[in-house]
């Protein structure tokens, strides 16, 4: 995992600023503050602070937990605010602001050496349930990010209440192309969504409101696509109009199908001219049934905040 030196300033905090807040005789980050006990006497996470203040998770983040808190410092709150219009955190609309930052949290103390490369669930409850949350993509190949884009800066920050991961910039809500984006297993499909020729802004699309469902083919799904076509030897070979038939094939737009509402026999009607795909729970497991295709479903409920993601093991064709 990649490590940054501390700032100057942070460093005397360390060492020697916990002896003096908190009575403390040893040189821990602060393990008698609370998570925002720690960013208000940190002075790096100003902003930040600003921020729970006004989303009013204060006492969520004061409470028992333990949490796991990845925590933008000023620099990157500040290039947020620039990068969307906002001159203070007061401009942002307070639910808004509740749930990016519920999107930074997880529950635990998830110290670097316990997260693996995977989907955690945060405290963004999702728009469709109440008893739904966002996702994160924590990956630790190589240098240890979010979402592909935010990369942490000092880990393992142990507190009273949990532990803090310092990250270079803020954690936007996720959508259903932020983790196709993210996960390497999909590169393939984002290379898809990205051909140069398509008529569809797949991007574009999949990053509005929703909300969608998206079954995702894996590489591995690709490669037989392309494999099974003596045509073919990369999407390349694949004509425009094909591809983009197969792609508006993958995605609904009627609703947040999560697993639970993927019953045997049900049909979802795609983005592929209304073409229908149909939904099989028999003895060889979830899978989706296309016109022309079978997949099976290996990996359910990969949720973004404007819709849902889930996994499949073949390309299918309309």
């Amino acid at each position: 995992m990649r490590k940054s030196l501390l700032k100057l300033s942070t460093l005397l905090f360390l060492l020697i600023g916990i002896a003096f807040l908190t009575g403390c005789d040893d040189d821990s980050a602060g393990e008698d503050l609370t998570l925002v006990e720690f960013v208000q006497a940190n002075g790096e996470y100003d902003i930040l602070v600003e921020a729970v203040v006004r989303a009013d998770l204060v006492d969520l983040l004061n409470s028992t937990g333990p949490f796991t808190l990845f925590a933008p410092n000023d620099v990157a709150f500040q290039t947020f605010l620039d990068n969307n219009g906002f001159s203070s955190i007061d401009e942002i609309p307070e639910a808004t602001l509740r749930r990016i930052l519920a999107g930074h949290l997880l529950a635990g103390n998830l110290e670097s050496t316990l997260l693996e490369t995977g989907y955690y669930a945060t405290f963004n409850r999702s728009t469709f349930s109440q008893d739904v949350y966002t996702d994160m993509y924590f990956s630790v190949d190589g240098a240890a990010n979010i979402n592909g884009s935010i990369d942490i800066i000092t880990p393992d920050i142990n507190l009273d209440n949990g532990v803090i991961h310092e990250v270079d910039r803020v954690i936007d809500l996720p959508s259903v192309v932020t983790f196709p984006a993210a996960d390497p297993n999909f590169s393939s499909l984002v290379d898809a969504l990205t051909v140069t020729g398509l008529n569809t802004n797949f991007i574009e699309v999949l990053s509005g409101e929703g909300p969608f469902t998206v079954f995702a083919p894996t590489n591995a799904a690709f490669e037989a696509l392309i494999d099974g076509n003596d045509d073919w030897d990369s999407l390349a070979d694949i004509p425009v109009a094909t591809l983009e038939s197969v792609l508006l094939y993958h995605v609904s737009d009627a609703g947040n199908l999560r697993q639970s509402a993927l019953t045997n026999g049900s049909s979802i009607t795609t983005l592929s001219n209304d073409a229908q795909i149909t939904i099989d729970l028999g003895d060889g497991g979830p899978a989706v049934v296309g016109n022309n295709s079978t997949a099976n479903i290996i990996a359910t409920n990969l949720q973004a905040d404007n819709g849902v993601v889930h996994a499949i093991d073949a390309v299918l064709l309309p």
